[in-house]
């Protein structure tokens, strides 16, 4: 287990007028608890028009058009506009190839990042949607804790949706690649929409088939998932993970509906329902003021770059701070098991908040028109937030407060049904009390010196 410190140099902002965020949904009064952050690149003083025609088309037009995200009282969105000086130029170090096998953009994933975060570390958020000044196109990259889109993308419906399968629960995708026929006996995958369990007589077993789940529409086990068109099988024939402009299928809805409770302001429960009716269209409309979160609370948020030794080790990666901020907002524990990698912040011996990282956030994730293979170029490192409740940075020189990684076996909690147990803060007090090997961690002196050594900036 090795930690590393280091400040990350940050792209130049050209122009130094920013305004503050307004929250574009819901249109008024406080949403949910899962915030997004949209912010432009490339757009100058006089093109704000052009950001905010993006932002209603991409989000409000498209995301939340959705029926199921528009009804899940789960969000708050709010954009950043954040000019430059020359139409086109990006602050954050982004430059498109138009390469599918390169995530479509070249950037420096340390600088970009950091740049990214500069902007948006002091305003509460799960997710960060940077909208890139190129009409036309509609292609974009997905590196975490980022998203950046084209605006011509706005074009196209289901891009996002389908992305934020991926965010929000981890979703695995459905379709397969060409080339891709039979799934490899290894890595075994029984979780989420993708399964390779079959008996003895060559037949489906997945968890989604367990005689205590019940379905309103009989899973079909059909061939084919996580790229590969055989010896693996997906829920449904058809769904959001499989094609853009699909809704989700009951599996997918099940596991989405799941989290997106977790930051509703009103609980989702047509979720398993026929596909809902949106009855009213949105447009375009004037941002108002940000509304306060409810429930909010005062924590630290730590930006890491998590780097492993190869594509599948449990053990041995490095850790890099690469800033401390202090945030009041709303603390919500991702407790649902949406992924194999796994955090706690841990004070002596009690273990004060646990949370699931969604996914696998060592891959990055071409969005376009067509479906796209997850790109492995950078699959060795990632960037993740870490939140550090009740808290001040001020605080923690005086507190013993480390930070420790898991990645879990992907069996590891199964239950009866097939479905696999949540990850809480007693999960890590076993982890801990059996001496589990952690991924990673940093501990409660290390932290004391990032906190000393970063900057403070506002």
């Amino acid at each position: 287990m090795k930690t590393a410190f280091s400040v990350f140099a940050l792209v130049a902002v050209a122009a130094s007028s920013t305004a503050q965020p307004q929250q574009v949904y819901p249109a008024s009064g406080p949403g949910g608890n899962y915030e997004i952050v949209v912010i432009a690149d490339g757009y100058t003083s006089a093109e704000e028009y052009k950001f905010t025609r993006a932002v209603n088309g991409l989000i409000l037009n498209d995301l939340m058009a959705d029926p199921f995200y528009g009804n899940s009282h789960a969000f708050t969105i709010v954009k950043q506009f954040n000019p430059v000086t020359t139409s086109g130029q990006s602050q954050f170090g982004i430059t498109p190839n138009y390469n599918i096998a390169k995530c479509y953009i070249d950037y420096d994933a340390a600088t970009t990042t950091a740049a990214i975060d500069q902007v948006v570390k002091t305003i509460p958020h799960h997710a960060v949607i940077v909208i890139g000044n190129y009409e036309g196109v509609a292609i974009g990259c997905t590196n975490q804790p980022w998203t950046w889109i084209s605006a011509g993308a706005r074009e196209v419906d289901g891009v996002l949706e389908h992305e934020f399968g991926h965010l929000i629960a981890g979703l695995y995708d459905e379709f397969p690649l060409q080339g891709n026929v039979d799934y490899p006996p290894t890595p075994s995958v029984d979780d989420h929409n993708c399964s390779n369990v079959f008996d003895s007589s060559g037949n489906a077993t997945p968890w989604w088939d367990n005689s205590s789940l019940s379905w309103p529409q009989k899973p079909t086990d059909r061939d084919g998932c996580l790229y590969y068109s055989h010896k693996i099988t997906r829920p449904y024939d058809t769904c959001l993970m499989y094609a853009p402009g699909a809704t989700f299928c009951y599996v997918c809805s099940l596991l989405m509906s799941g989290e997106l409770n977790l930051f509703a302001n009103e609980a989702l429960t047509k979720s398993l329902a026929s596909p809902m009716i949106l009855t009213a269209g949105f447009v375009a409309q004037t941002p108002t003021p940000r509304v306060p979160a409810r429930g909010s609370e005062q924590y630290v948020r730590l930006l890491v770059q998590l780097t492993k030794r190869s594509t599948d080790p449990k053990l041995g990666a490095q850790l890099s701070v690469v800033s401390v901020a202090d945030v009041t907002g709303p603390i919500v524990s991702r407790h649902h098991r949406t992924g194999d990698y796994v955090y706690g912040i841990v004070e002596g011996n009690t273990v004060l908040a646990a949370d699931v990282l969604p996914g696998d956030p060592f891959q990055r994730r071409s969005l376009g028109t067509a479906p796209a293979p997850h790109d492995t170029a950078n699959e060795l490192q990632t960037n993740v937030v870490v939140i550090v409740p009740n808290t001040t940075r001020q605080s923690l020189l005086s507190r013993s407060i480390r930070v420790v990684f898991y990645r879990l076996d992907p069996n590891y909690g199964r239950l009866p049904s097939g479905m696999r147990a949540d990850v809480t803060t007693n999960t890590i007090s076993e982890l801990l009390a059996n001496n589990t090997p952690q991924f990673v961690g940093l501990d409660a002196d290390e932290l004391k010196k990032v906190v000393q050594s970063l900057p403070v900036r506002r």
